[in-house]
């Protein structure tokens, strides 16, 4: 490594090129690559500690996330179903508190197809996955929730409050002890000076008798935490 004393014998246009080609080979070279360096971080800490459960995925998407999950983690042998909700039509419709929090959002953003989505996902993990399609702001979708099975690892990927609530709430309960929570979106809805995410999260957690563990965020808006 060059000191100050090195570079001071250099032009500073040198010096930028420098600055520039460093810059690049840090960015993110994929827009998936903090979710596919979280699961990287945790697998062997489900190996050593044989936390077993499902996957759920809130805010599903086209399903990426779930299918780097299984690639990654499935000779831990941990993971035995795969949930994903989404409500397969974008986003769904915002609340007043969304709109204030969330302008850049517009109903119908983040859309993706079931069924195109679901042959993917069985393609490639099998049998195993469940699709659970709709606004889990809504009973139904709660209710059809209430079905699975404990969860070892939970992923949050909603952008809007309403919905991260909703996700929260009903994921907390059906985590195992130790299991491990990743939430995507965890550093959004800040533009009131607060950390409104983290407030949910310390509630529903405190309301459950559960505690949390950070683990490590994961640039630029996500933060991974073991649930105790």
């Amino acid at each position: 490594m060059k000191t100050h004393l090195e570079n001071e014998q250099q032009e500073i246009g040198e010096i930028t090129q420098e600055l520039d080609a460093l810059a690049r080979s840090l960015d993110h070279k994929h827009r998936q690559q903090r979710k596919i360096q979280f699961l990287l971080d945790i697998r062997g800490y489900f190996i050593v500690n044989k936390i077993i459960g499902a996957y759920a995925e809130f805010g599903l998407y086209r399903g990426e996330m779930m299918y780097s999950a299984h690639k990654i983690l499935r000779h831990s042998e941990c993971i035995t179903q795969y949930i994903g909700l989404d409500t397969f039509s974008g986003e769904p419709s915002l609340t007043r508190n969304d709109q204030n929090s969330n302008p850049f959002l517009k109903v119908g953003d983040f859309l993706s197809d079931y069924e195109i989505t679901r042959q993917f996902l069985t393609d490639h993990i099998g049998s195993t996955v469940r699709l659970i399609k709709g606004d889990f702001r809504i009973e139904d979708v709660r209710q059809k929730f209430s079905t699975v099975m404990d969860i070892a690892l939970c992923v949050i990927d909603c952008n809007l409050l309403s919905s991260i609530d909703a996700a929260l709430q009903m994921a907390i309960p059906k985590m195992v002890p130790s299991s491990v929570l990743f939430m995507d979106d965890y550093f959004i809805n800040m533009n009131k000076g607060k950390c409104e995410t983290e407030t949910l999260l310390r509630d529903i957690c405190a309301a459950n008798k559960r505690r949390l563990i950070e683990y490590k965020t994961y640039p630029p808006c996500s933060r991974a935490f073991l649930l105790l």
